[in-house]
């Protein structure tokens, strides 16, 4: 938080045996309540199939957890999309 380095919620485990996100969500919840607000959102996609997966669920879930964005990066500059 201190850095300004943005924390990313991966999604590849959704629909696995472990059938969350990494971080899991009560760590999310803390990264918020010690003031973090930069997100940005990965699946590790290695077929189209997954390119994205469960991520209209973290959005959802991050909104209700008080984030009203999310970032991802263009040329090395942090571009957000709102909740």
């Amino acid at each position: 938080i201190e850095r300004n380095i943005a924390l990313e919620i991966n999604t590849s485990g959704i629909g696995t045996i472990m059938d969350e996100t990494m971080p899991m969500y009560s760590l999310v919840k803390l990264y918020y309540s010690l003031g973090g607000r930069l997100i940005t959102l990965g699946s590790d996609a290695h077929s189209k199939e997954n390119i994205a997966k469960g991520f209209c669920e973290v959005k959802r879930d991050l909104k209700e957890i008080g984030f009203e964005k999310y970032c991802y990066f263009k040329k090395r500059k942090r571009k957000y999309i709102y909740l």
